[in-house]
């Protein structure tokens, strides 16, 4: 039985099906007996799997022979009922399978998805982190393998893969919406992941439609990318102020009768200056009565009502729509889940630090890494496109190229440094 592995970014895979949608019982069946005819002879006898590209006429030409269990073999299990890790096994032991390939039946239609820490509108590059809250849902037929858990630390030494989300229905359509109501519901905060992305992928017309190739995301990055969501961000930033305002109330042990931001004598209304993204803006809000507020944020007014509240959980209505948030408070920042989707929120402070800001001509790490050659010397003349250094993580390299004309003045990494995001490591004059 085939897999469909045709989603792909940087040559690897992130979304896999079965039955492909592209293949017909005919072309299954030459495609089967293809992959036997080279499995007999090369003589070998375990799991495994051939891999074809399909060619737009109907036509497939081998690839490769993966003489082991791939990443995605839990699609075929969830369509077959199949544990294909203890059948290898008990071949490697020298045991018969316990079955003829005529009674393997399939039922109904099986898709993975691959989260990956990762930033998929910066060339999908990996990220790190602390995982600082991981909540995965419970429905019937969807499986996940995961490898973490909340206080997971995700370093760069190791492939960005996170967890396999893999969903059984009994159509395409039924797999597919089952898919997305999980990656809606999966809480993961601390890093950044494809989460996102995922789902844009799950909803575009062409995906839906059967029209996946190996092309599509490259094809189509400009529509899959991070649009801006004017709901989420909004509930989001409403609701973190609210989350906040109430904190501080339940941390003050002093008058706890008074209202909200309660003051004896005339003046404006409490204010937090908030980053969502690249984005700074000020939220105000007004305590009208009871649970009530009248929150400003992006130059817009809203009505919320506070319908519940703990230190994970705000329940609010926000203008008649009634929303539930998942937080995370980590410092100056909080982490907001919602069936909206997932951002992280920033405290600043009032007035910022003048001394804060980026250097003239450098250039910036664009993901943690190892630092594995520097190309240049200090002193030495660059143009733009020059390659200054190289970055390693997470099995992938990083070229760092000039983005203007210069002079090296600074080093400020070794080969074989750590970095993090952000970190500074050459400027130019």
């Amino acid at each position: 039985f085939e897999r469909d592995c045709s989603l792909q970014r940087r040559h690897q895979k992130i979304i896999e099906e079965s039955p492909s949608p592209a293949v017909s019982d005919a072309l299954r069946e030459r495609m089967g007996a293809a992959a036997i005819r080279i499995g007999k002879v090369l003589q070998y006898t375990n799991a495994g799997t051939v891999e074809f590209i399909l060619a737009p006429n109907g036509e497939f030409y081998f690839i490769e022979v993966n003489t082991r269990l791939q990443v995605e073999h839990p699609v075929t299990e969830m369509i077959t009922g199949l544990d294909l890790v203890k059948l290898q096994i008990e071949i490697a032991e020298g045991k018969p399978l316990p079955f003829g390939q005529s009674d393997l039946q399939t039922s109904g239609h099986a898709i993975e998805a691959r989260l990956y820490a990762e930033d998929p509108d910066n060339q999908f590059l990996p990220a790190t982190g602390t995982i600082h809250d991981w909540l995965l849902p419970k429905i019937d037929g969807l499986r996940i393998d995961a490898g973490i858990e909340a206080g997971s630390q995700i370093g760069i030494n190791y492939d960005p893969m996170l967890a396999k989300l893999i969903a059984h229905g009994a159509t395409r359509e039924d797999a597919i919406r089952k898919l997305r109501y999980a990656l809606q519901r999966l809480s993961i905060q601390g890093v950044m992941t494809n989460q996102g992305f995922l789902l844009r992928l799950l909803e575009h017309a062409e995906f839906t439609g059967g029209n996946a190739h190996t092309g599509f995301i490259s094809e189509h990055l400009t529509s899959l990318a991070n649009a801006e969501d004017v709901e989420l961000d909004r509930a989001s930033i409403i609701a973190a102020a609210l989350y906040w305002q109430k904190s501080w109330q339940a941390s003050d042990a002093l008058m706890t009768n008074l209202p909200p931001s309660y003051r004896n004598n005339p003046y404006r209304n409490p204010s937090l200056k908030l980053q969502l993204g690249k984005q700074e803006t000020i939220v105000s809000w007004q305590h009208i009565a009871g649970d009530q507020f009248e929150v400003n944020a992006f130059d817009s007014t809203a009505q919320a009502q506070l319908l519940s509240f703990d230190a994970r959980h705000l329940r609010l209505v926000i203008d008649g729509v009634q929303r539930t948030f998942r937080l995370t408070d980590v410092g100056n920042q909080l982490y907001i889940h919602s069936s909206l989707g997932s951002r992280t929120i920033t405290r600043l402070p009032r007035h910022p630090d003048v001394q804060a800001t980026a250097e003239q001509g450098s250039m910036a790490s664009p993901m943690p890494g190892l630092v594995a050659k520097i190309l240049v010397s200090i002193g030495q003349s660059v143009k733009v496109g020059d390659p200054l250094l190289i970055l390693e993580a997470m099995k992938m390299e990083q070229t760092m190229r000039a983005a203007v004309d210069g002079i090296v003045e600074t080093i400020r990494v070794r080969e074989g440094e750590v970095v993090g995001p952000g970190a500074t490591l050459i400027t130019l004059k």
